[in-house]
């Protein structure tokens, strides 16, 4: 082997057969250890098998030496993984979608679950410790870019329950942290890296097994930044980016939100700078509009229709200026007008139907406020039909009277 290529993964238990040879095998009931599936080593070793990469094992003086057998099964060629000349219970096709980036993220995290380290080059006495060493150019390159899968060497730059945000070395990244660890990459880039440090589940493989659990966690450790100019970077990020497109709406976000955070926000939202829509959304509602807000002055051509409107209504013997009216501009295109506080409000666009259609949205709202009786209620209904009964009784009488006077 060339001593400057030798990976050597360091553990300071004693490697027990069990570990490679007996499926589902795990103790590792500390919440801290990053593994505990019991196959990750039976993954690597057959992996490595699979992709020709040349690798050692020795445990207190013990060398156990993995290599493969030929088989049939129903026709097709499998290579059985040996240990020692002995047969195992899994061919090299275990870990079918696992590659060398797998296999180092494996063993490396079970040298940091077992308190040992990973060390580049020369030779390790075995004789108190579990040594795997790799010699290979290929395990090289990915030890070389460990510090992008691994933020075990990296500092916090903002942490907050079980979640942690760290800056990037350089551009954007896509991938997503769970204890250090990367376990996949995400679909956008993302402004930093989100590391997440408890409370999830991996399948076997070391994936998320519910990437919404995920980002639950750091929606929720993004709102609670009070750093300024990381919560304006938050806020104005790029489109197509995680913290653009991720939906803040969909979890439960805001006992975590610090004040910084809504202050920043509810003022980047007035000035319509918030890039994503979800957030914008809850940000919005969190100090809803109310119709006062809406008000908008009535100009002199919107005072003509409303003149004209008021005569229509008072020749059917409807007084309603005694209401203090004001315009608003809705957010509805179905919100023409509300009563309020012995207020009429008219959406502005009534005002370009004309005074026929503003005389009976006044009149809507005025009996509204004269009854005292909401929308949609039966209440509401009888006073309406009241009003037309009135109206059908004034219409006989002029014909009656026409009529009388023809005669």
């Amino acid at each position: 082997m060339n001593n400057d290529n030798k990976i050597h993964f360091i553990n300071r238990e004693e490697l027990n057969p069990i570990a490679f040879s007996v499926m589902g095998a795990s103790v590792k009931n500390d919440s801290s250890c990053i593994g505990w599936f019991g196959s990750g080593l039976k993954y690597s070793l057959a992996v490595m098998l699979r992709l020709n990469v040349k690798f050692s094992v020795e445990t207190h003086g013990k060398t156990f030496t993995f290599d493969t057998v030929k088989k049939d099964f129903r026709g097709e060629e499998m290579n059985i993984v040996t240990c020692n000349g002995d047969e195992l219970g899994y061919t090299t096709e275990f870990g079918k979608q696992w590659n060398l980036e797998n296999i180092y993220r494996e063993l490396y995290c079970n040298a940091l679950d077992e308190g040992g380290s990973v060390e580049q080059g020369g030779d390790v006495d075995s004789s108190n410790k579990t040594i795997i060493t790799i010699d290979d150019h290929r395990m090289l390159e990915e030890h070389y870019q460990k510090d992008s899968n691994f933020l075990f060497d990296s500092i916090p730059i903002h942490t907050a329950g079980d979640a942690q945000i760290h800056s990037l070395k350089s551009g954007s990244v896509r991938r997503l942290y769970y204890k250090g660890v990367k376990t996949q990459e995400g679909s956008y880039d993302m402004q930093y890296a989100y590391n997440v440090t408890a409370g999830l589940e991996l399948t076997e493989d070391r994936t998320l097994k519910y990437v919404y659990q995920w980002n639950e966690a750091v929606t929720k450790l993004i709102v609670s930044l009070t750093d300024k100019k990381m919560i304006q970077n938050i806020l104005t990020a790029e489109k197509y980016s995680f913290e653009q497109t991720v939906s803040f709406e969909s979890y439960c976000i805001a006992e975590n939100m610090s004040d910084e955070f809504k202050e920043i926000a509810q003022e980047y939202e007035r000035k319509g700078k918030i890039t994503n829509l979800s957030l914008s959304s809850y940000i919005k509602g969190l100090n809803p509009k109310t119709i006062e807000d809406w008000v908008k002055p009535i100009t002199s051509n919107e005072d003509k229709q409303l003149q004209e409107a008021y005569k229509l209504l008072e020749s059917n013997d409807h007084y309603v200026q005694g209401w203090d009216l004001k315009k608003f501009e809705a957010e509805s295109l179905g919100h023409l007008g509300q009563a309020k506080d012995g207020i009429i409000y008219i959406a502005q666009k009534v005002f370009l139907m004309g005074p026929r259609e503003l005389a009976i949205t006044i009149l809507e709202e005025h009996l509204h406020l004269k009854t005292g009786f909401g929308d949609e209620t039966r209440q509401f209904q009888n006073a309406l039909f009241e009003e037309i009964g009135v109206l059908m009784e004034k219409v006989k009488s002029l014909k009656e009277a026409n009529e009388y006077a023809l005669s």
